[in-house]
């Protein structure tokens, strides 16, 4: 059917951007040396009840449209903490000047034009928050990655070489199954906090990292560390969907 089709073509178009992406983020780190600044969008809403289904396949849909305007996608459903029940649309670009480009584009997309005169007329939810973030140390690995475990602190700006010390410690912990990133918002109403991103292949992986490492003396130590940096708030589970 036509819902089925276009979660097959949004499936097509994840892959193939993400395998563009690489490429192009590869060869950019190899010529400088550095990382690139990720800038990412998410929007996030909450499905009327019984409705959550359409829901799903609406915000495949206009990730899809996004994909065809430049953006990075994915669909994601919170499993656990303050975001479960919510679904999210995340997206990223190479910087915040393609961010701009690519709403551009999307804003005059005839087919994005009538998504949003749909989700009007024909509301299966309503929108929770809108937020822009700016990578601070890796970037999204929604495709490799699909679980995510969201560790979200206040924290004052001043500490932030300190923080990333620690993330890059727990990075030097990582392997294949799991990955870690951080970002921190351009707008929001928490404009003090910082993002810790967990991300793992399955819950099987994140349930094992959590016994193994997350237990460990060594790891405790980096938690306690962090907590004198600043407060932890909130945690959140979400998964691409």
């Amino acid at each position: 059917d036509r819902s089925s089709a276009a979660s097959d073509v949004y499936k097509r178009q994840v892959i193939e951007v993400d395998i563009h992406t690489k490429a192009i983020r590869k060869k950019r780190i190899k010529q400088t040396g550095d990382e690139i600044m990720v800038a990412i969008s998410a929007i996030i809403g909450k499905p009327d009840a019984g409705k959550e289904d359409e829901a799903k396949e609406r915000m495949k849909h206009r990730a899809s449209i996004m994909i065809n305007n430049g953006f990075k996608t994915r669909v994601a459903e919170g499993i656990s903490g303050p975001s479960a029940g919510l679904l999210a649309v995340q997206a990223t670009t190479e910087n915040w000047t393609q961010m701009g480009e690519a709403l551009t584009k999307l804003s005059s997309d005839p087919e994005f034009i009538e998504w949003q005169t749909n989700r009007r007329k024909n509301p299966v939810g309503h929108m929770v928050r809108r937020s822009g973030l700016r990578s601070v140390f890796g970037e999204p690995k929604w495709s490799d990655f699909p679980v995510s475990y969201y560790r979200r602190y206040t924290m004052p700006r001043s500490n932030m070489k300190k923080a990333l010390d620690i993330i890059g410690e727990i990075d030097a912990m990582t392997n294949d199954e799991w990955a870690i990133a951080a970002a921190v918002p351009i707008t929001g109403d928490d404009m003090n906090s910082f993002l810790a991103a967990y991300q793992f292949k399955s819950f099987v992986g994140m349930g094992k990292c959590l016994d193994e490492i997350g237990m460990s003396e060594k790891m405790q130590d980096i938690v306690a560390r962090a907590s004198e940096l600043g407060t932890l708030q909130t945690a959140d589970v979400m998964i691409t969907v």
